[in-house]
C-alpha cells in the first residue's frame, strides 16, 4: 500500500467552508500530521487521481500538493503516517 502526503495552503479560510475538503480527506482514511498536512495510504491510485478528487473542494486561489512518499522523519506532529488505516481501491 502506497503512502501519500497531501499539503495545502487555504488562502480563503474565513470566506470559504472547507468542511467538504476535510471530509474527503477523512473518507480516504487520512490522518492530519500538521495544520495543513495529511497522510493517507491507498492502493491502485496516483498523486494525480488524489489531486483531482480533492481539488474541487478548494478555492481557485488555494495551493494543493500531493506527494507519494517512501520515507519520512517527523517530530511533534498531530499523528504519524503509521496511524493511517489503509483503504483498498479497485
Amino acid at each position: 500500500m502506497d503512502t501519500y502526503f497531501v499539503d495545502y495552503d487555504l488562502k480563503k479560510k474565513l470566506e470559504h467552508d472547507y468542511t467538504k475538503l476535510y471530509a474527503a480527506l477523512k473518507s480516504f482514511g487520512a490522518v492530519r500530521l500538521l495544520e495543513s498536512s495529511w497522510a493517507l495510504k491507498r492502493n491502485g491510485t496516483s498523486c494525480r487521481m488524489i489531486y483531482d478528487h480533492l481539488k474541487p473542494f478548494t478555492h481557485r486561489d488555494d495551493a494543493l500538493s500531493v506527494s507519494k512518499v517512501e520515507d519520512w522523519v517527523m517530530i511533534n506532529t498531530l499523528a504519524m503516517p503509521t496511524d493511517i488505516r489503509g483503504i483498498e481501491t479497485k
